[in-house]
């Protein structure tokens, strides 16, 4: 999915990391690598959503 819509394009992948309850600086990691990979995510669970036919 991430190479399909990002093909051409510099774009690196990265990992998710889990957010910690005590390392609370680190959220700001997850928290953009999240909203880097905004149109990735968005598509891959409305892929999902039509495939498995689970709204919740």
């Amino acid at each position: 999915m991430f190479d399909l819509l990002n093909s051409g394009l510099n774009k690196k992948f990265h990992n998710f990391h889990q957010i910690s309850g005590t390392r609370w600086l680190a959220r700001s990691f997850v928290v953009n690598t999240i909203l880097e990979h905004w149109l990735e995510l968005k598509t891959h669970f409305s892929l999902m959503v039509k495939k498995e036919k689970c709204y919740a």
